[in-house]
């Protein structure tokens, strides 16, 4: 049944996990809501950072249907700070949850890293999923930097297209953050491991590393250090860097809400921002995170939305 006043309106910048479980909250207790998506299409990293065979995207369709049919408008390729201002929705609505998560891809910097053919695992599995592939499935060699989940998703996809895959990490196999089911489905389809190096440049032909050895270990993880001297290259006419994410500091300052020195939005109990009708939650507030937390947090940014436009 619901619940909400009508005449009250909430918009919800992000259609994340963490958005859209915010927006059919709400949806539901009968407020007008409407979702600014900076994408084309929604789902946020969901959509475009997991590849179809790990979750089909006709799910993530699926579930921004029921939205839509729940009365939520959608507004694309609205992107905050760019054609879209924090104040002005602000000025239009009762109340704004803001949840775009984390904007940012860590990079290297190093020599050759703006070369065309080295990409972020963020562009890498865009294209991959708006089936831009003209330019992925011609590689026949691909270095992907990093050991989490989603280097293994880039290299999978990139061995899906005919190429030889190396994964390149720092550490060891026993420190790869990647769950261990991705990594022994990534090594039967062929993937190799070059553990413990690092990359110091990226050329048209190959990727230099240099190899690292244990020096100490630090709450059970390994910690590596370079070896001088032991430079070599491999062979690689691409490279995805699969480093994880970081907050947009410039974007968060403009948008005149309290962040840590880690540029992450500080909010109360009540998911409140320093501006008591901007809420947030998700991956913006506590760093890149499973999709489950960044669902809790919508749902629960949106029972606190409730209260308080009830005057609870």
């Amino acid at each position: 049944v619901k619940s909400g006043n009508l005449d009250k309106r909430v918009a919800i910048i992000g259609s994340g996990a963490s958005g859209l479980a915010c927006a059919s909250d709400l949806a539901q207790l009968g407020y007008q809501v409407d979702v600014y998506e900076k994408q084309a299409y929604a789902g946020g990293i969901v959509s475009y950072g997991v590849p179809e065979y790990r979750l089909p995207h006709r799910h993530v369709h699926q579930e921004v249907n029921k939205i839509q049919d729940l009365g939520v408008k959608f507004h694309y390729e609205q992107a905050l700070g760019q054609n879209l201002e924090l104040e002005e929705l602000k000025d239009r609505y009762d109340a704004v949850y803001v949840a775009i998560g984390e904007e940012n891809m860590v990079t290297l910097d190093i020599e050759g890293e703006d070369l065309a053919h080295v990409y972020t695992s963020f562009d890498y599995l865009k294209k991959v999923f708006e089936n831009r592939i003209d330019d992925l499935i011609n590689f026949k060699n691909v270095a992907v930097v990093g050991g989490g989940n989603t280097a293994m998703d880039c290299a999978r996809a990139a061995r899906r297209f005919g190429a030889e895959v190396t994964v390149v990490y720092r550490r060891l196999y026993e420190d790869m953050p990647a769950s261990a089911s991705e990594i022994e489905e990534a090594s039967k389809e062929g993937i190799k491991f070059e553990f413990l190096a690092s990359p110091l440049s990226i050329n048209n032909e190959a990727i230099q590393l240099i190899k690292r050895e244990v020096i100490d270990q630090n709450n059970g993880r390994n910690v590596t250090k370079e070896i001088e001297g032991s430079e070599y290259f491999l062979e690689a006419d691409a490279v995805i860097l699969a480093l994880g994410s970081q907050p947009d500091i410039n974007l968060r300052q403009r948008l005149g809400i309290e962040t840590d020195s880690r540029g992450r939005v500080l909010i109360n109990e009540d998911y409140q921002t320093s501006v008591s009708s901007i809420y947030s939650g998700g991956d913006m507030v506590i760093g890149a995170d499973t999709v489950v937390r960044a669902i809790d947090a919508g749902k629960k940014a949106a029972a606190n939305i409730h209260k308080s436009l009830q005057g609870c």
